[in-house]
């Protein structure tokens, strides 16, 4: 699980806090998300954080915490819940949009779609 990330000019890690998932800096708070802990940051293609840019400057990671779909206990095949939650850099602020949860086990690639639609553009 990816955990730590140069962006937005800050080495910065993901932690846990009361059960949450949080980006520190060293052991101080940069911002809480709204998704439980552990949690991960989307790899890319070659298994690195992915930093999606977009829209004229900003910079997106989008942070990922999957588990087991309860509703799905006992069936052959396992389906998790994967809440993804993308934290963008925009105009030198960081900001972190809704929560989106999709049906996936996995923590390849994902989709550009779930870096942007969190966020108001």
């Amino acid at each position: 699980m990816l955990t730590q990330v140069q962006f937005a000019g800050q080495a910065l890690q993901l932690g846990e806090r009361d059960g949450r998932c949080v980006l520190l800096r060293g052991e101080t708070l940069v911002m809480p998300l709204a998704i439980s802990a552990p949690c991960g940051f989307s790899p890319d293609r070659r298994g690195k954080v992915r930093i999606e840019p977009f829209n004229r400057g900003s910079r997106i990671v989008l942070v990922e915490h999957v588990r087991p779909d309860p509703r799905m206990a006992g069936v052959e095949r396992p389906s998790c819940i994967r809440e993804s939650q993308a934290v963008r850099e925009i105009r030198g602020v960081l900001e972190a949009g809704t929560v989106i949860a999709s049906s996936c086990c996995g923590h390849g690639p994902t989709d550009q779609k779930l870096f942007v639609a969190g966020f108001d553009w």
